[in-house]
């Protein structure tokens, strides 16, 4: 374990969870954003009936795609750079923001 091994303490989990919650809102938000600009985009340049536009929007909307994936799993990654560099005591503290039993609260971070 590293020097930080032990420091999930109960004043910790409500600042665990309140950046747990902000990486979900942005796992949902930005992808949808993303997928629905890059339509919107290319929905605009069929109706324009314009060849060339079509075809460069279809790239955007595919470079637009990947990155609304990479981003829906930032939580994956995150966790993961948490397990490898915290150990299993971090991971436990990740977790465990999700486990209450009334609901979770993101605004004060912890349970209701």
């Amino acid at each position: 374990m590293l020097i930080l091994a032990g420091v999930c303490t109960e004043e910790l989990k409500p600042i665990v969870g309140f950046f747990k919650a902000i990486i979900q809102i942005i796992q949902i938000l930005i992808p949808i954003g993303l997928i629905l600009y890059g339509t919107i985009d290319l929905g605009k340049a069929v109706i324009a009936n314009d060849e060339k536009e079509i075809k460069e929007n279809q790239k955007l909307l595919l470079k637009r795609a990947i990155s609304a994936v990479v981003v829906f799993l930032v939580a994956t990654i995150v966790t993961f750079v948490i397990g490898f560099v915290g150990g299993k005591e971090w991971q436990d503290c990740w977790r465990s923001t999700n486990q209450c039993t009334n609901g979770y609260d993101p605004i004060s971070g912890g349970c209701k």
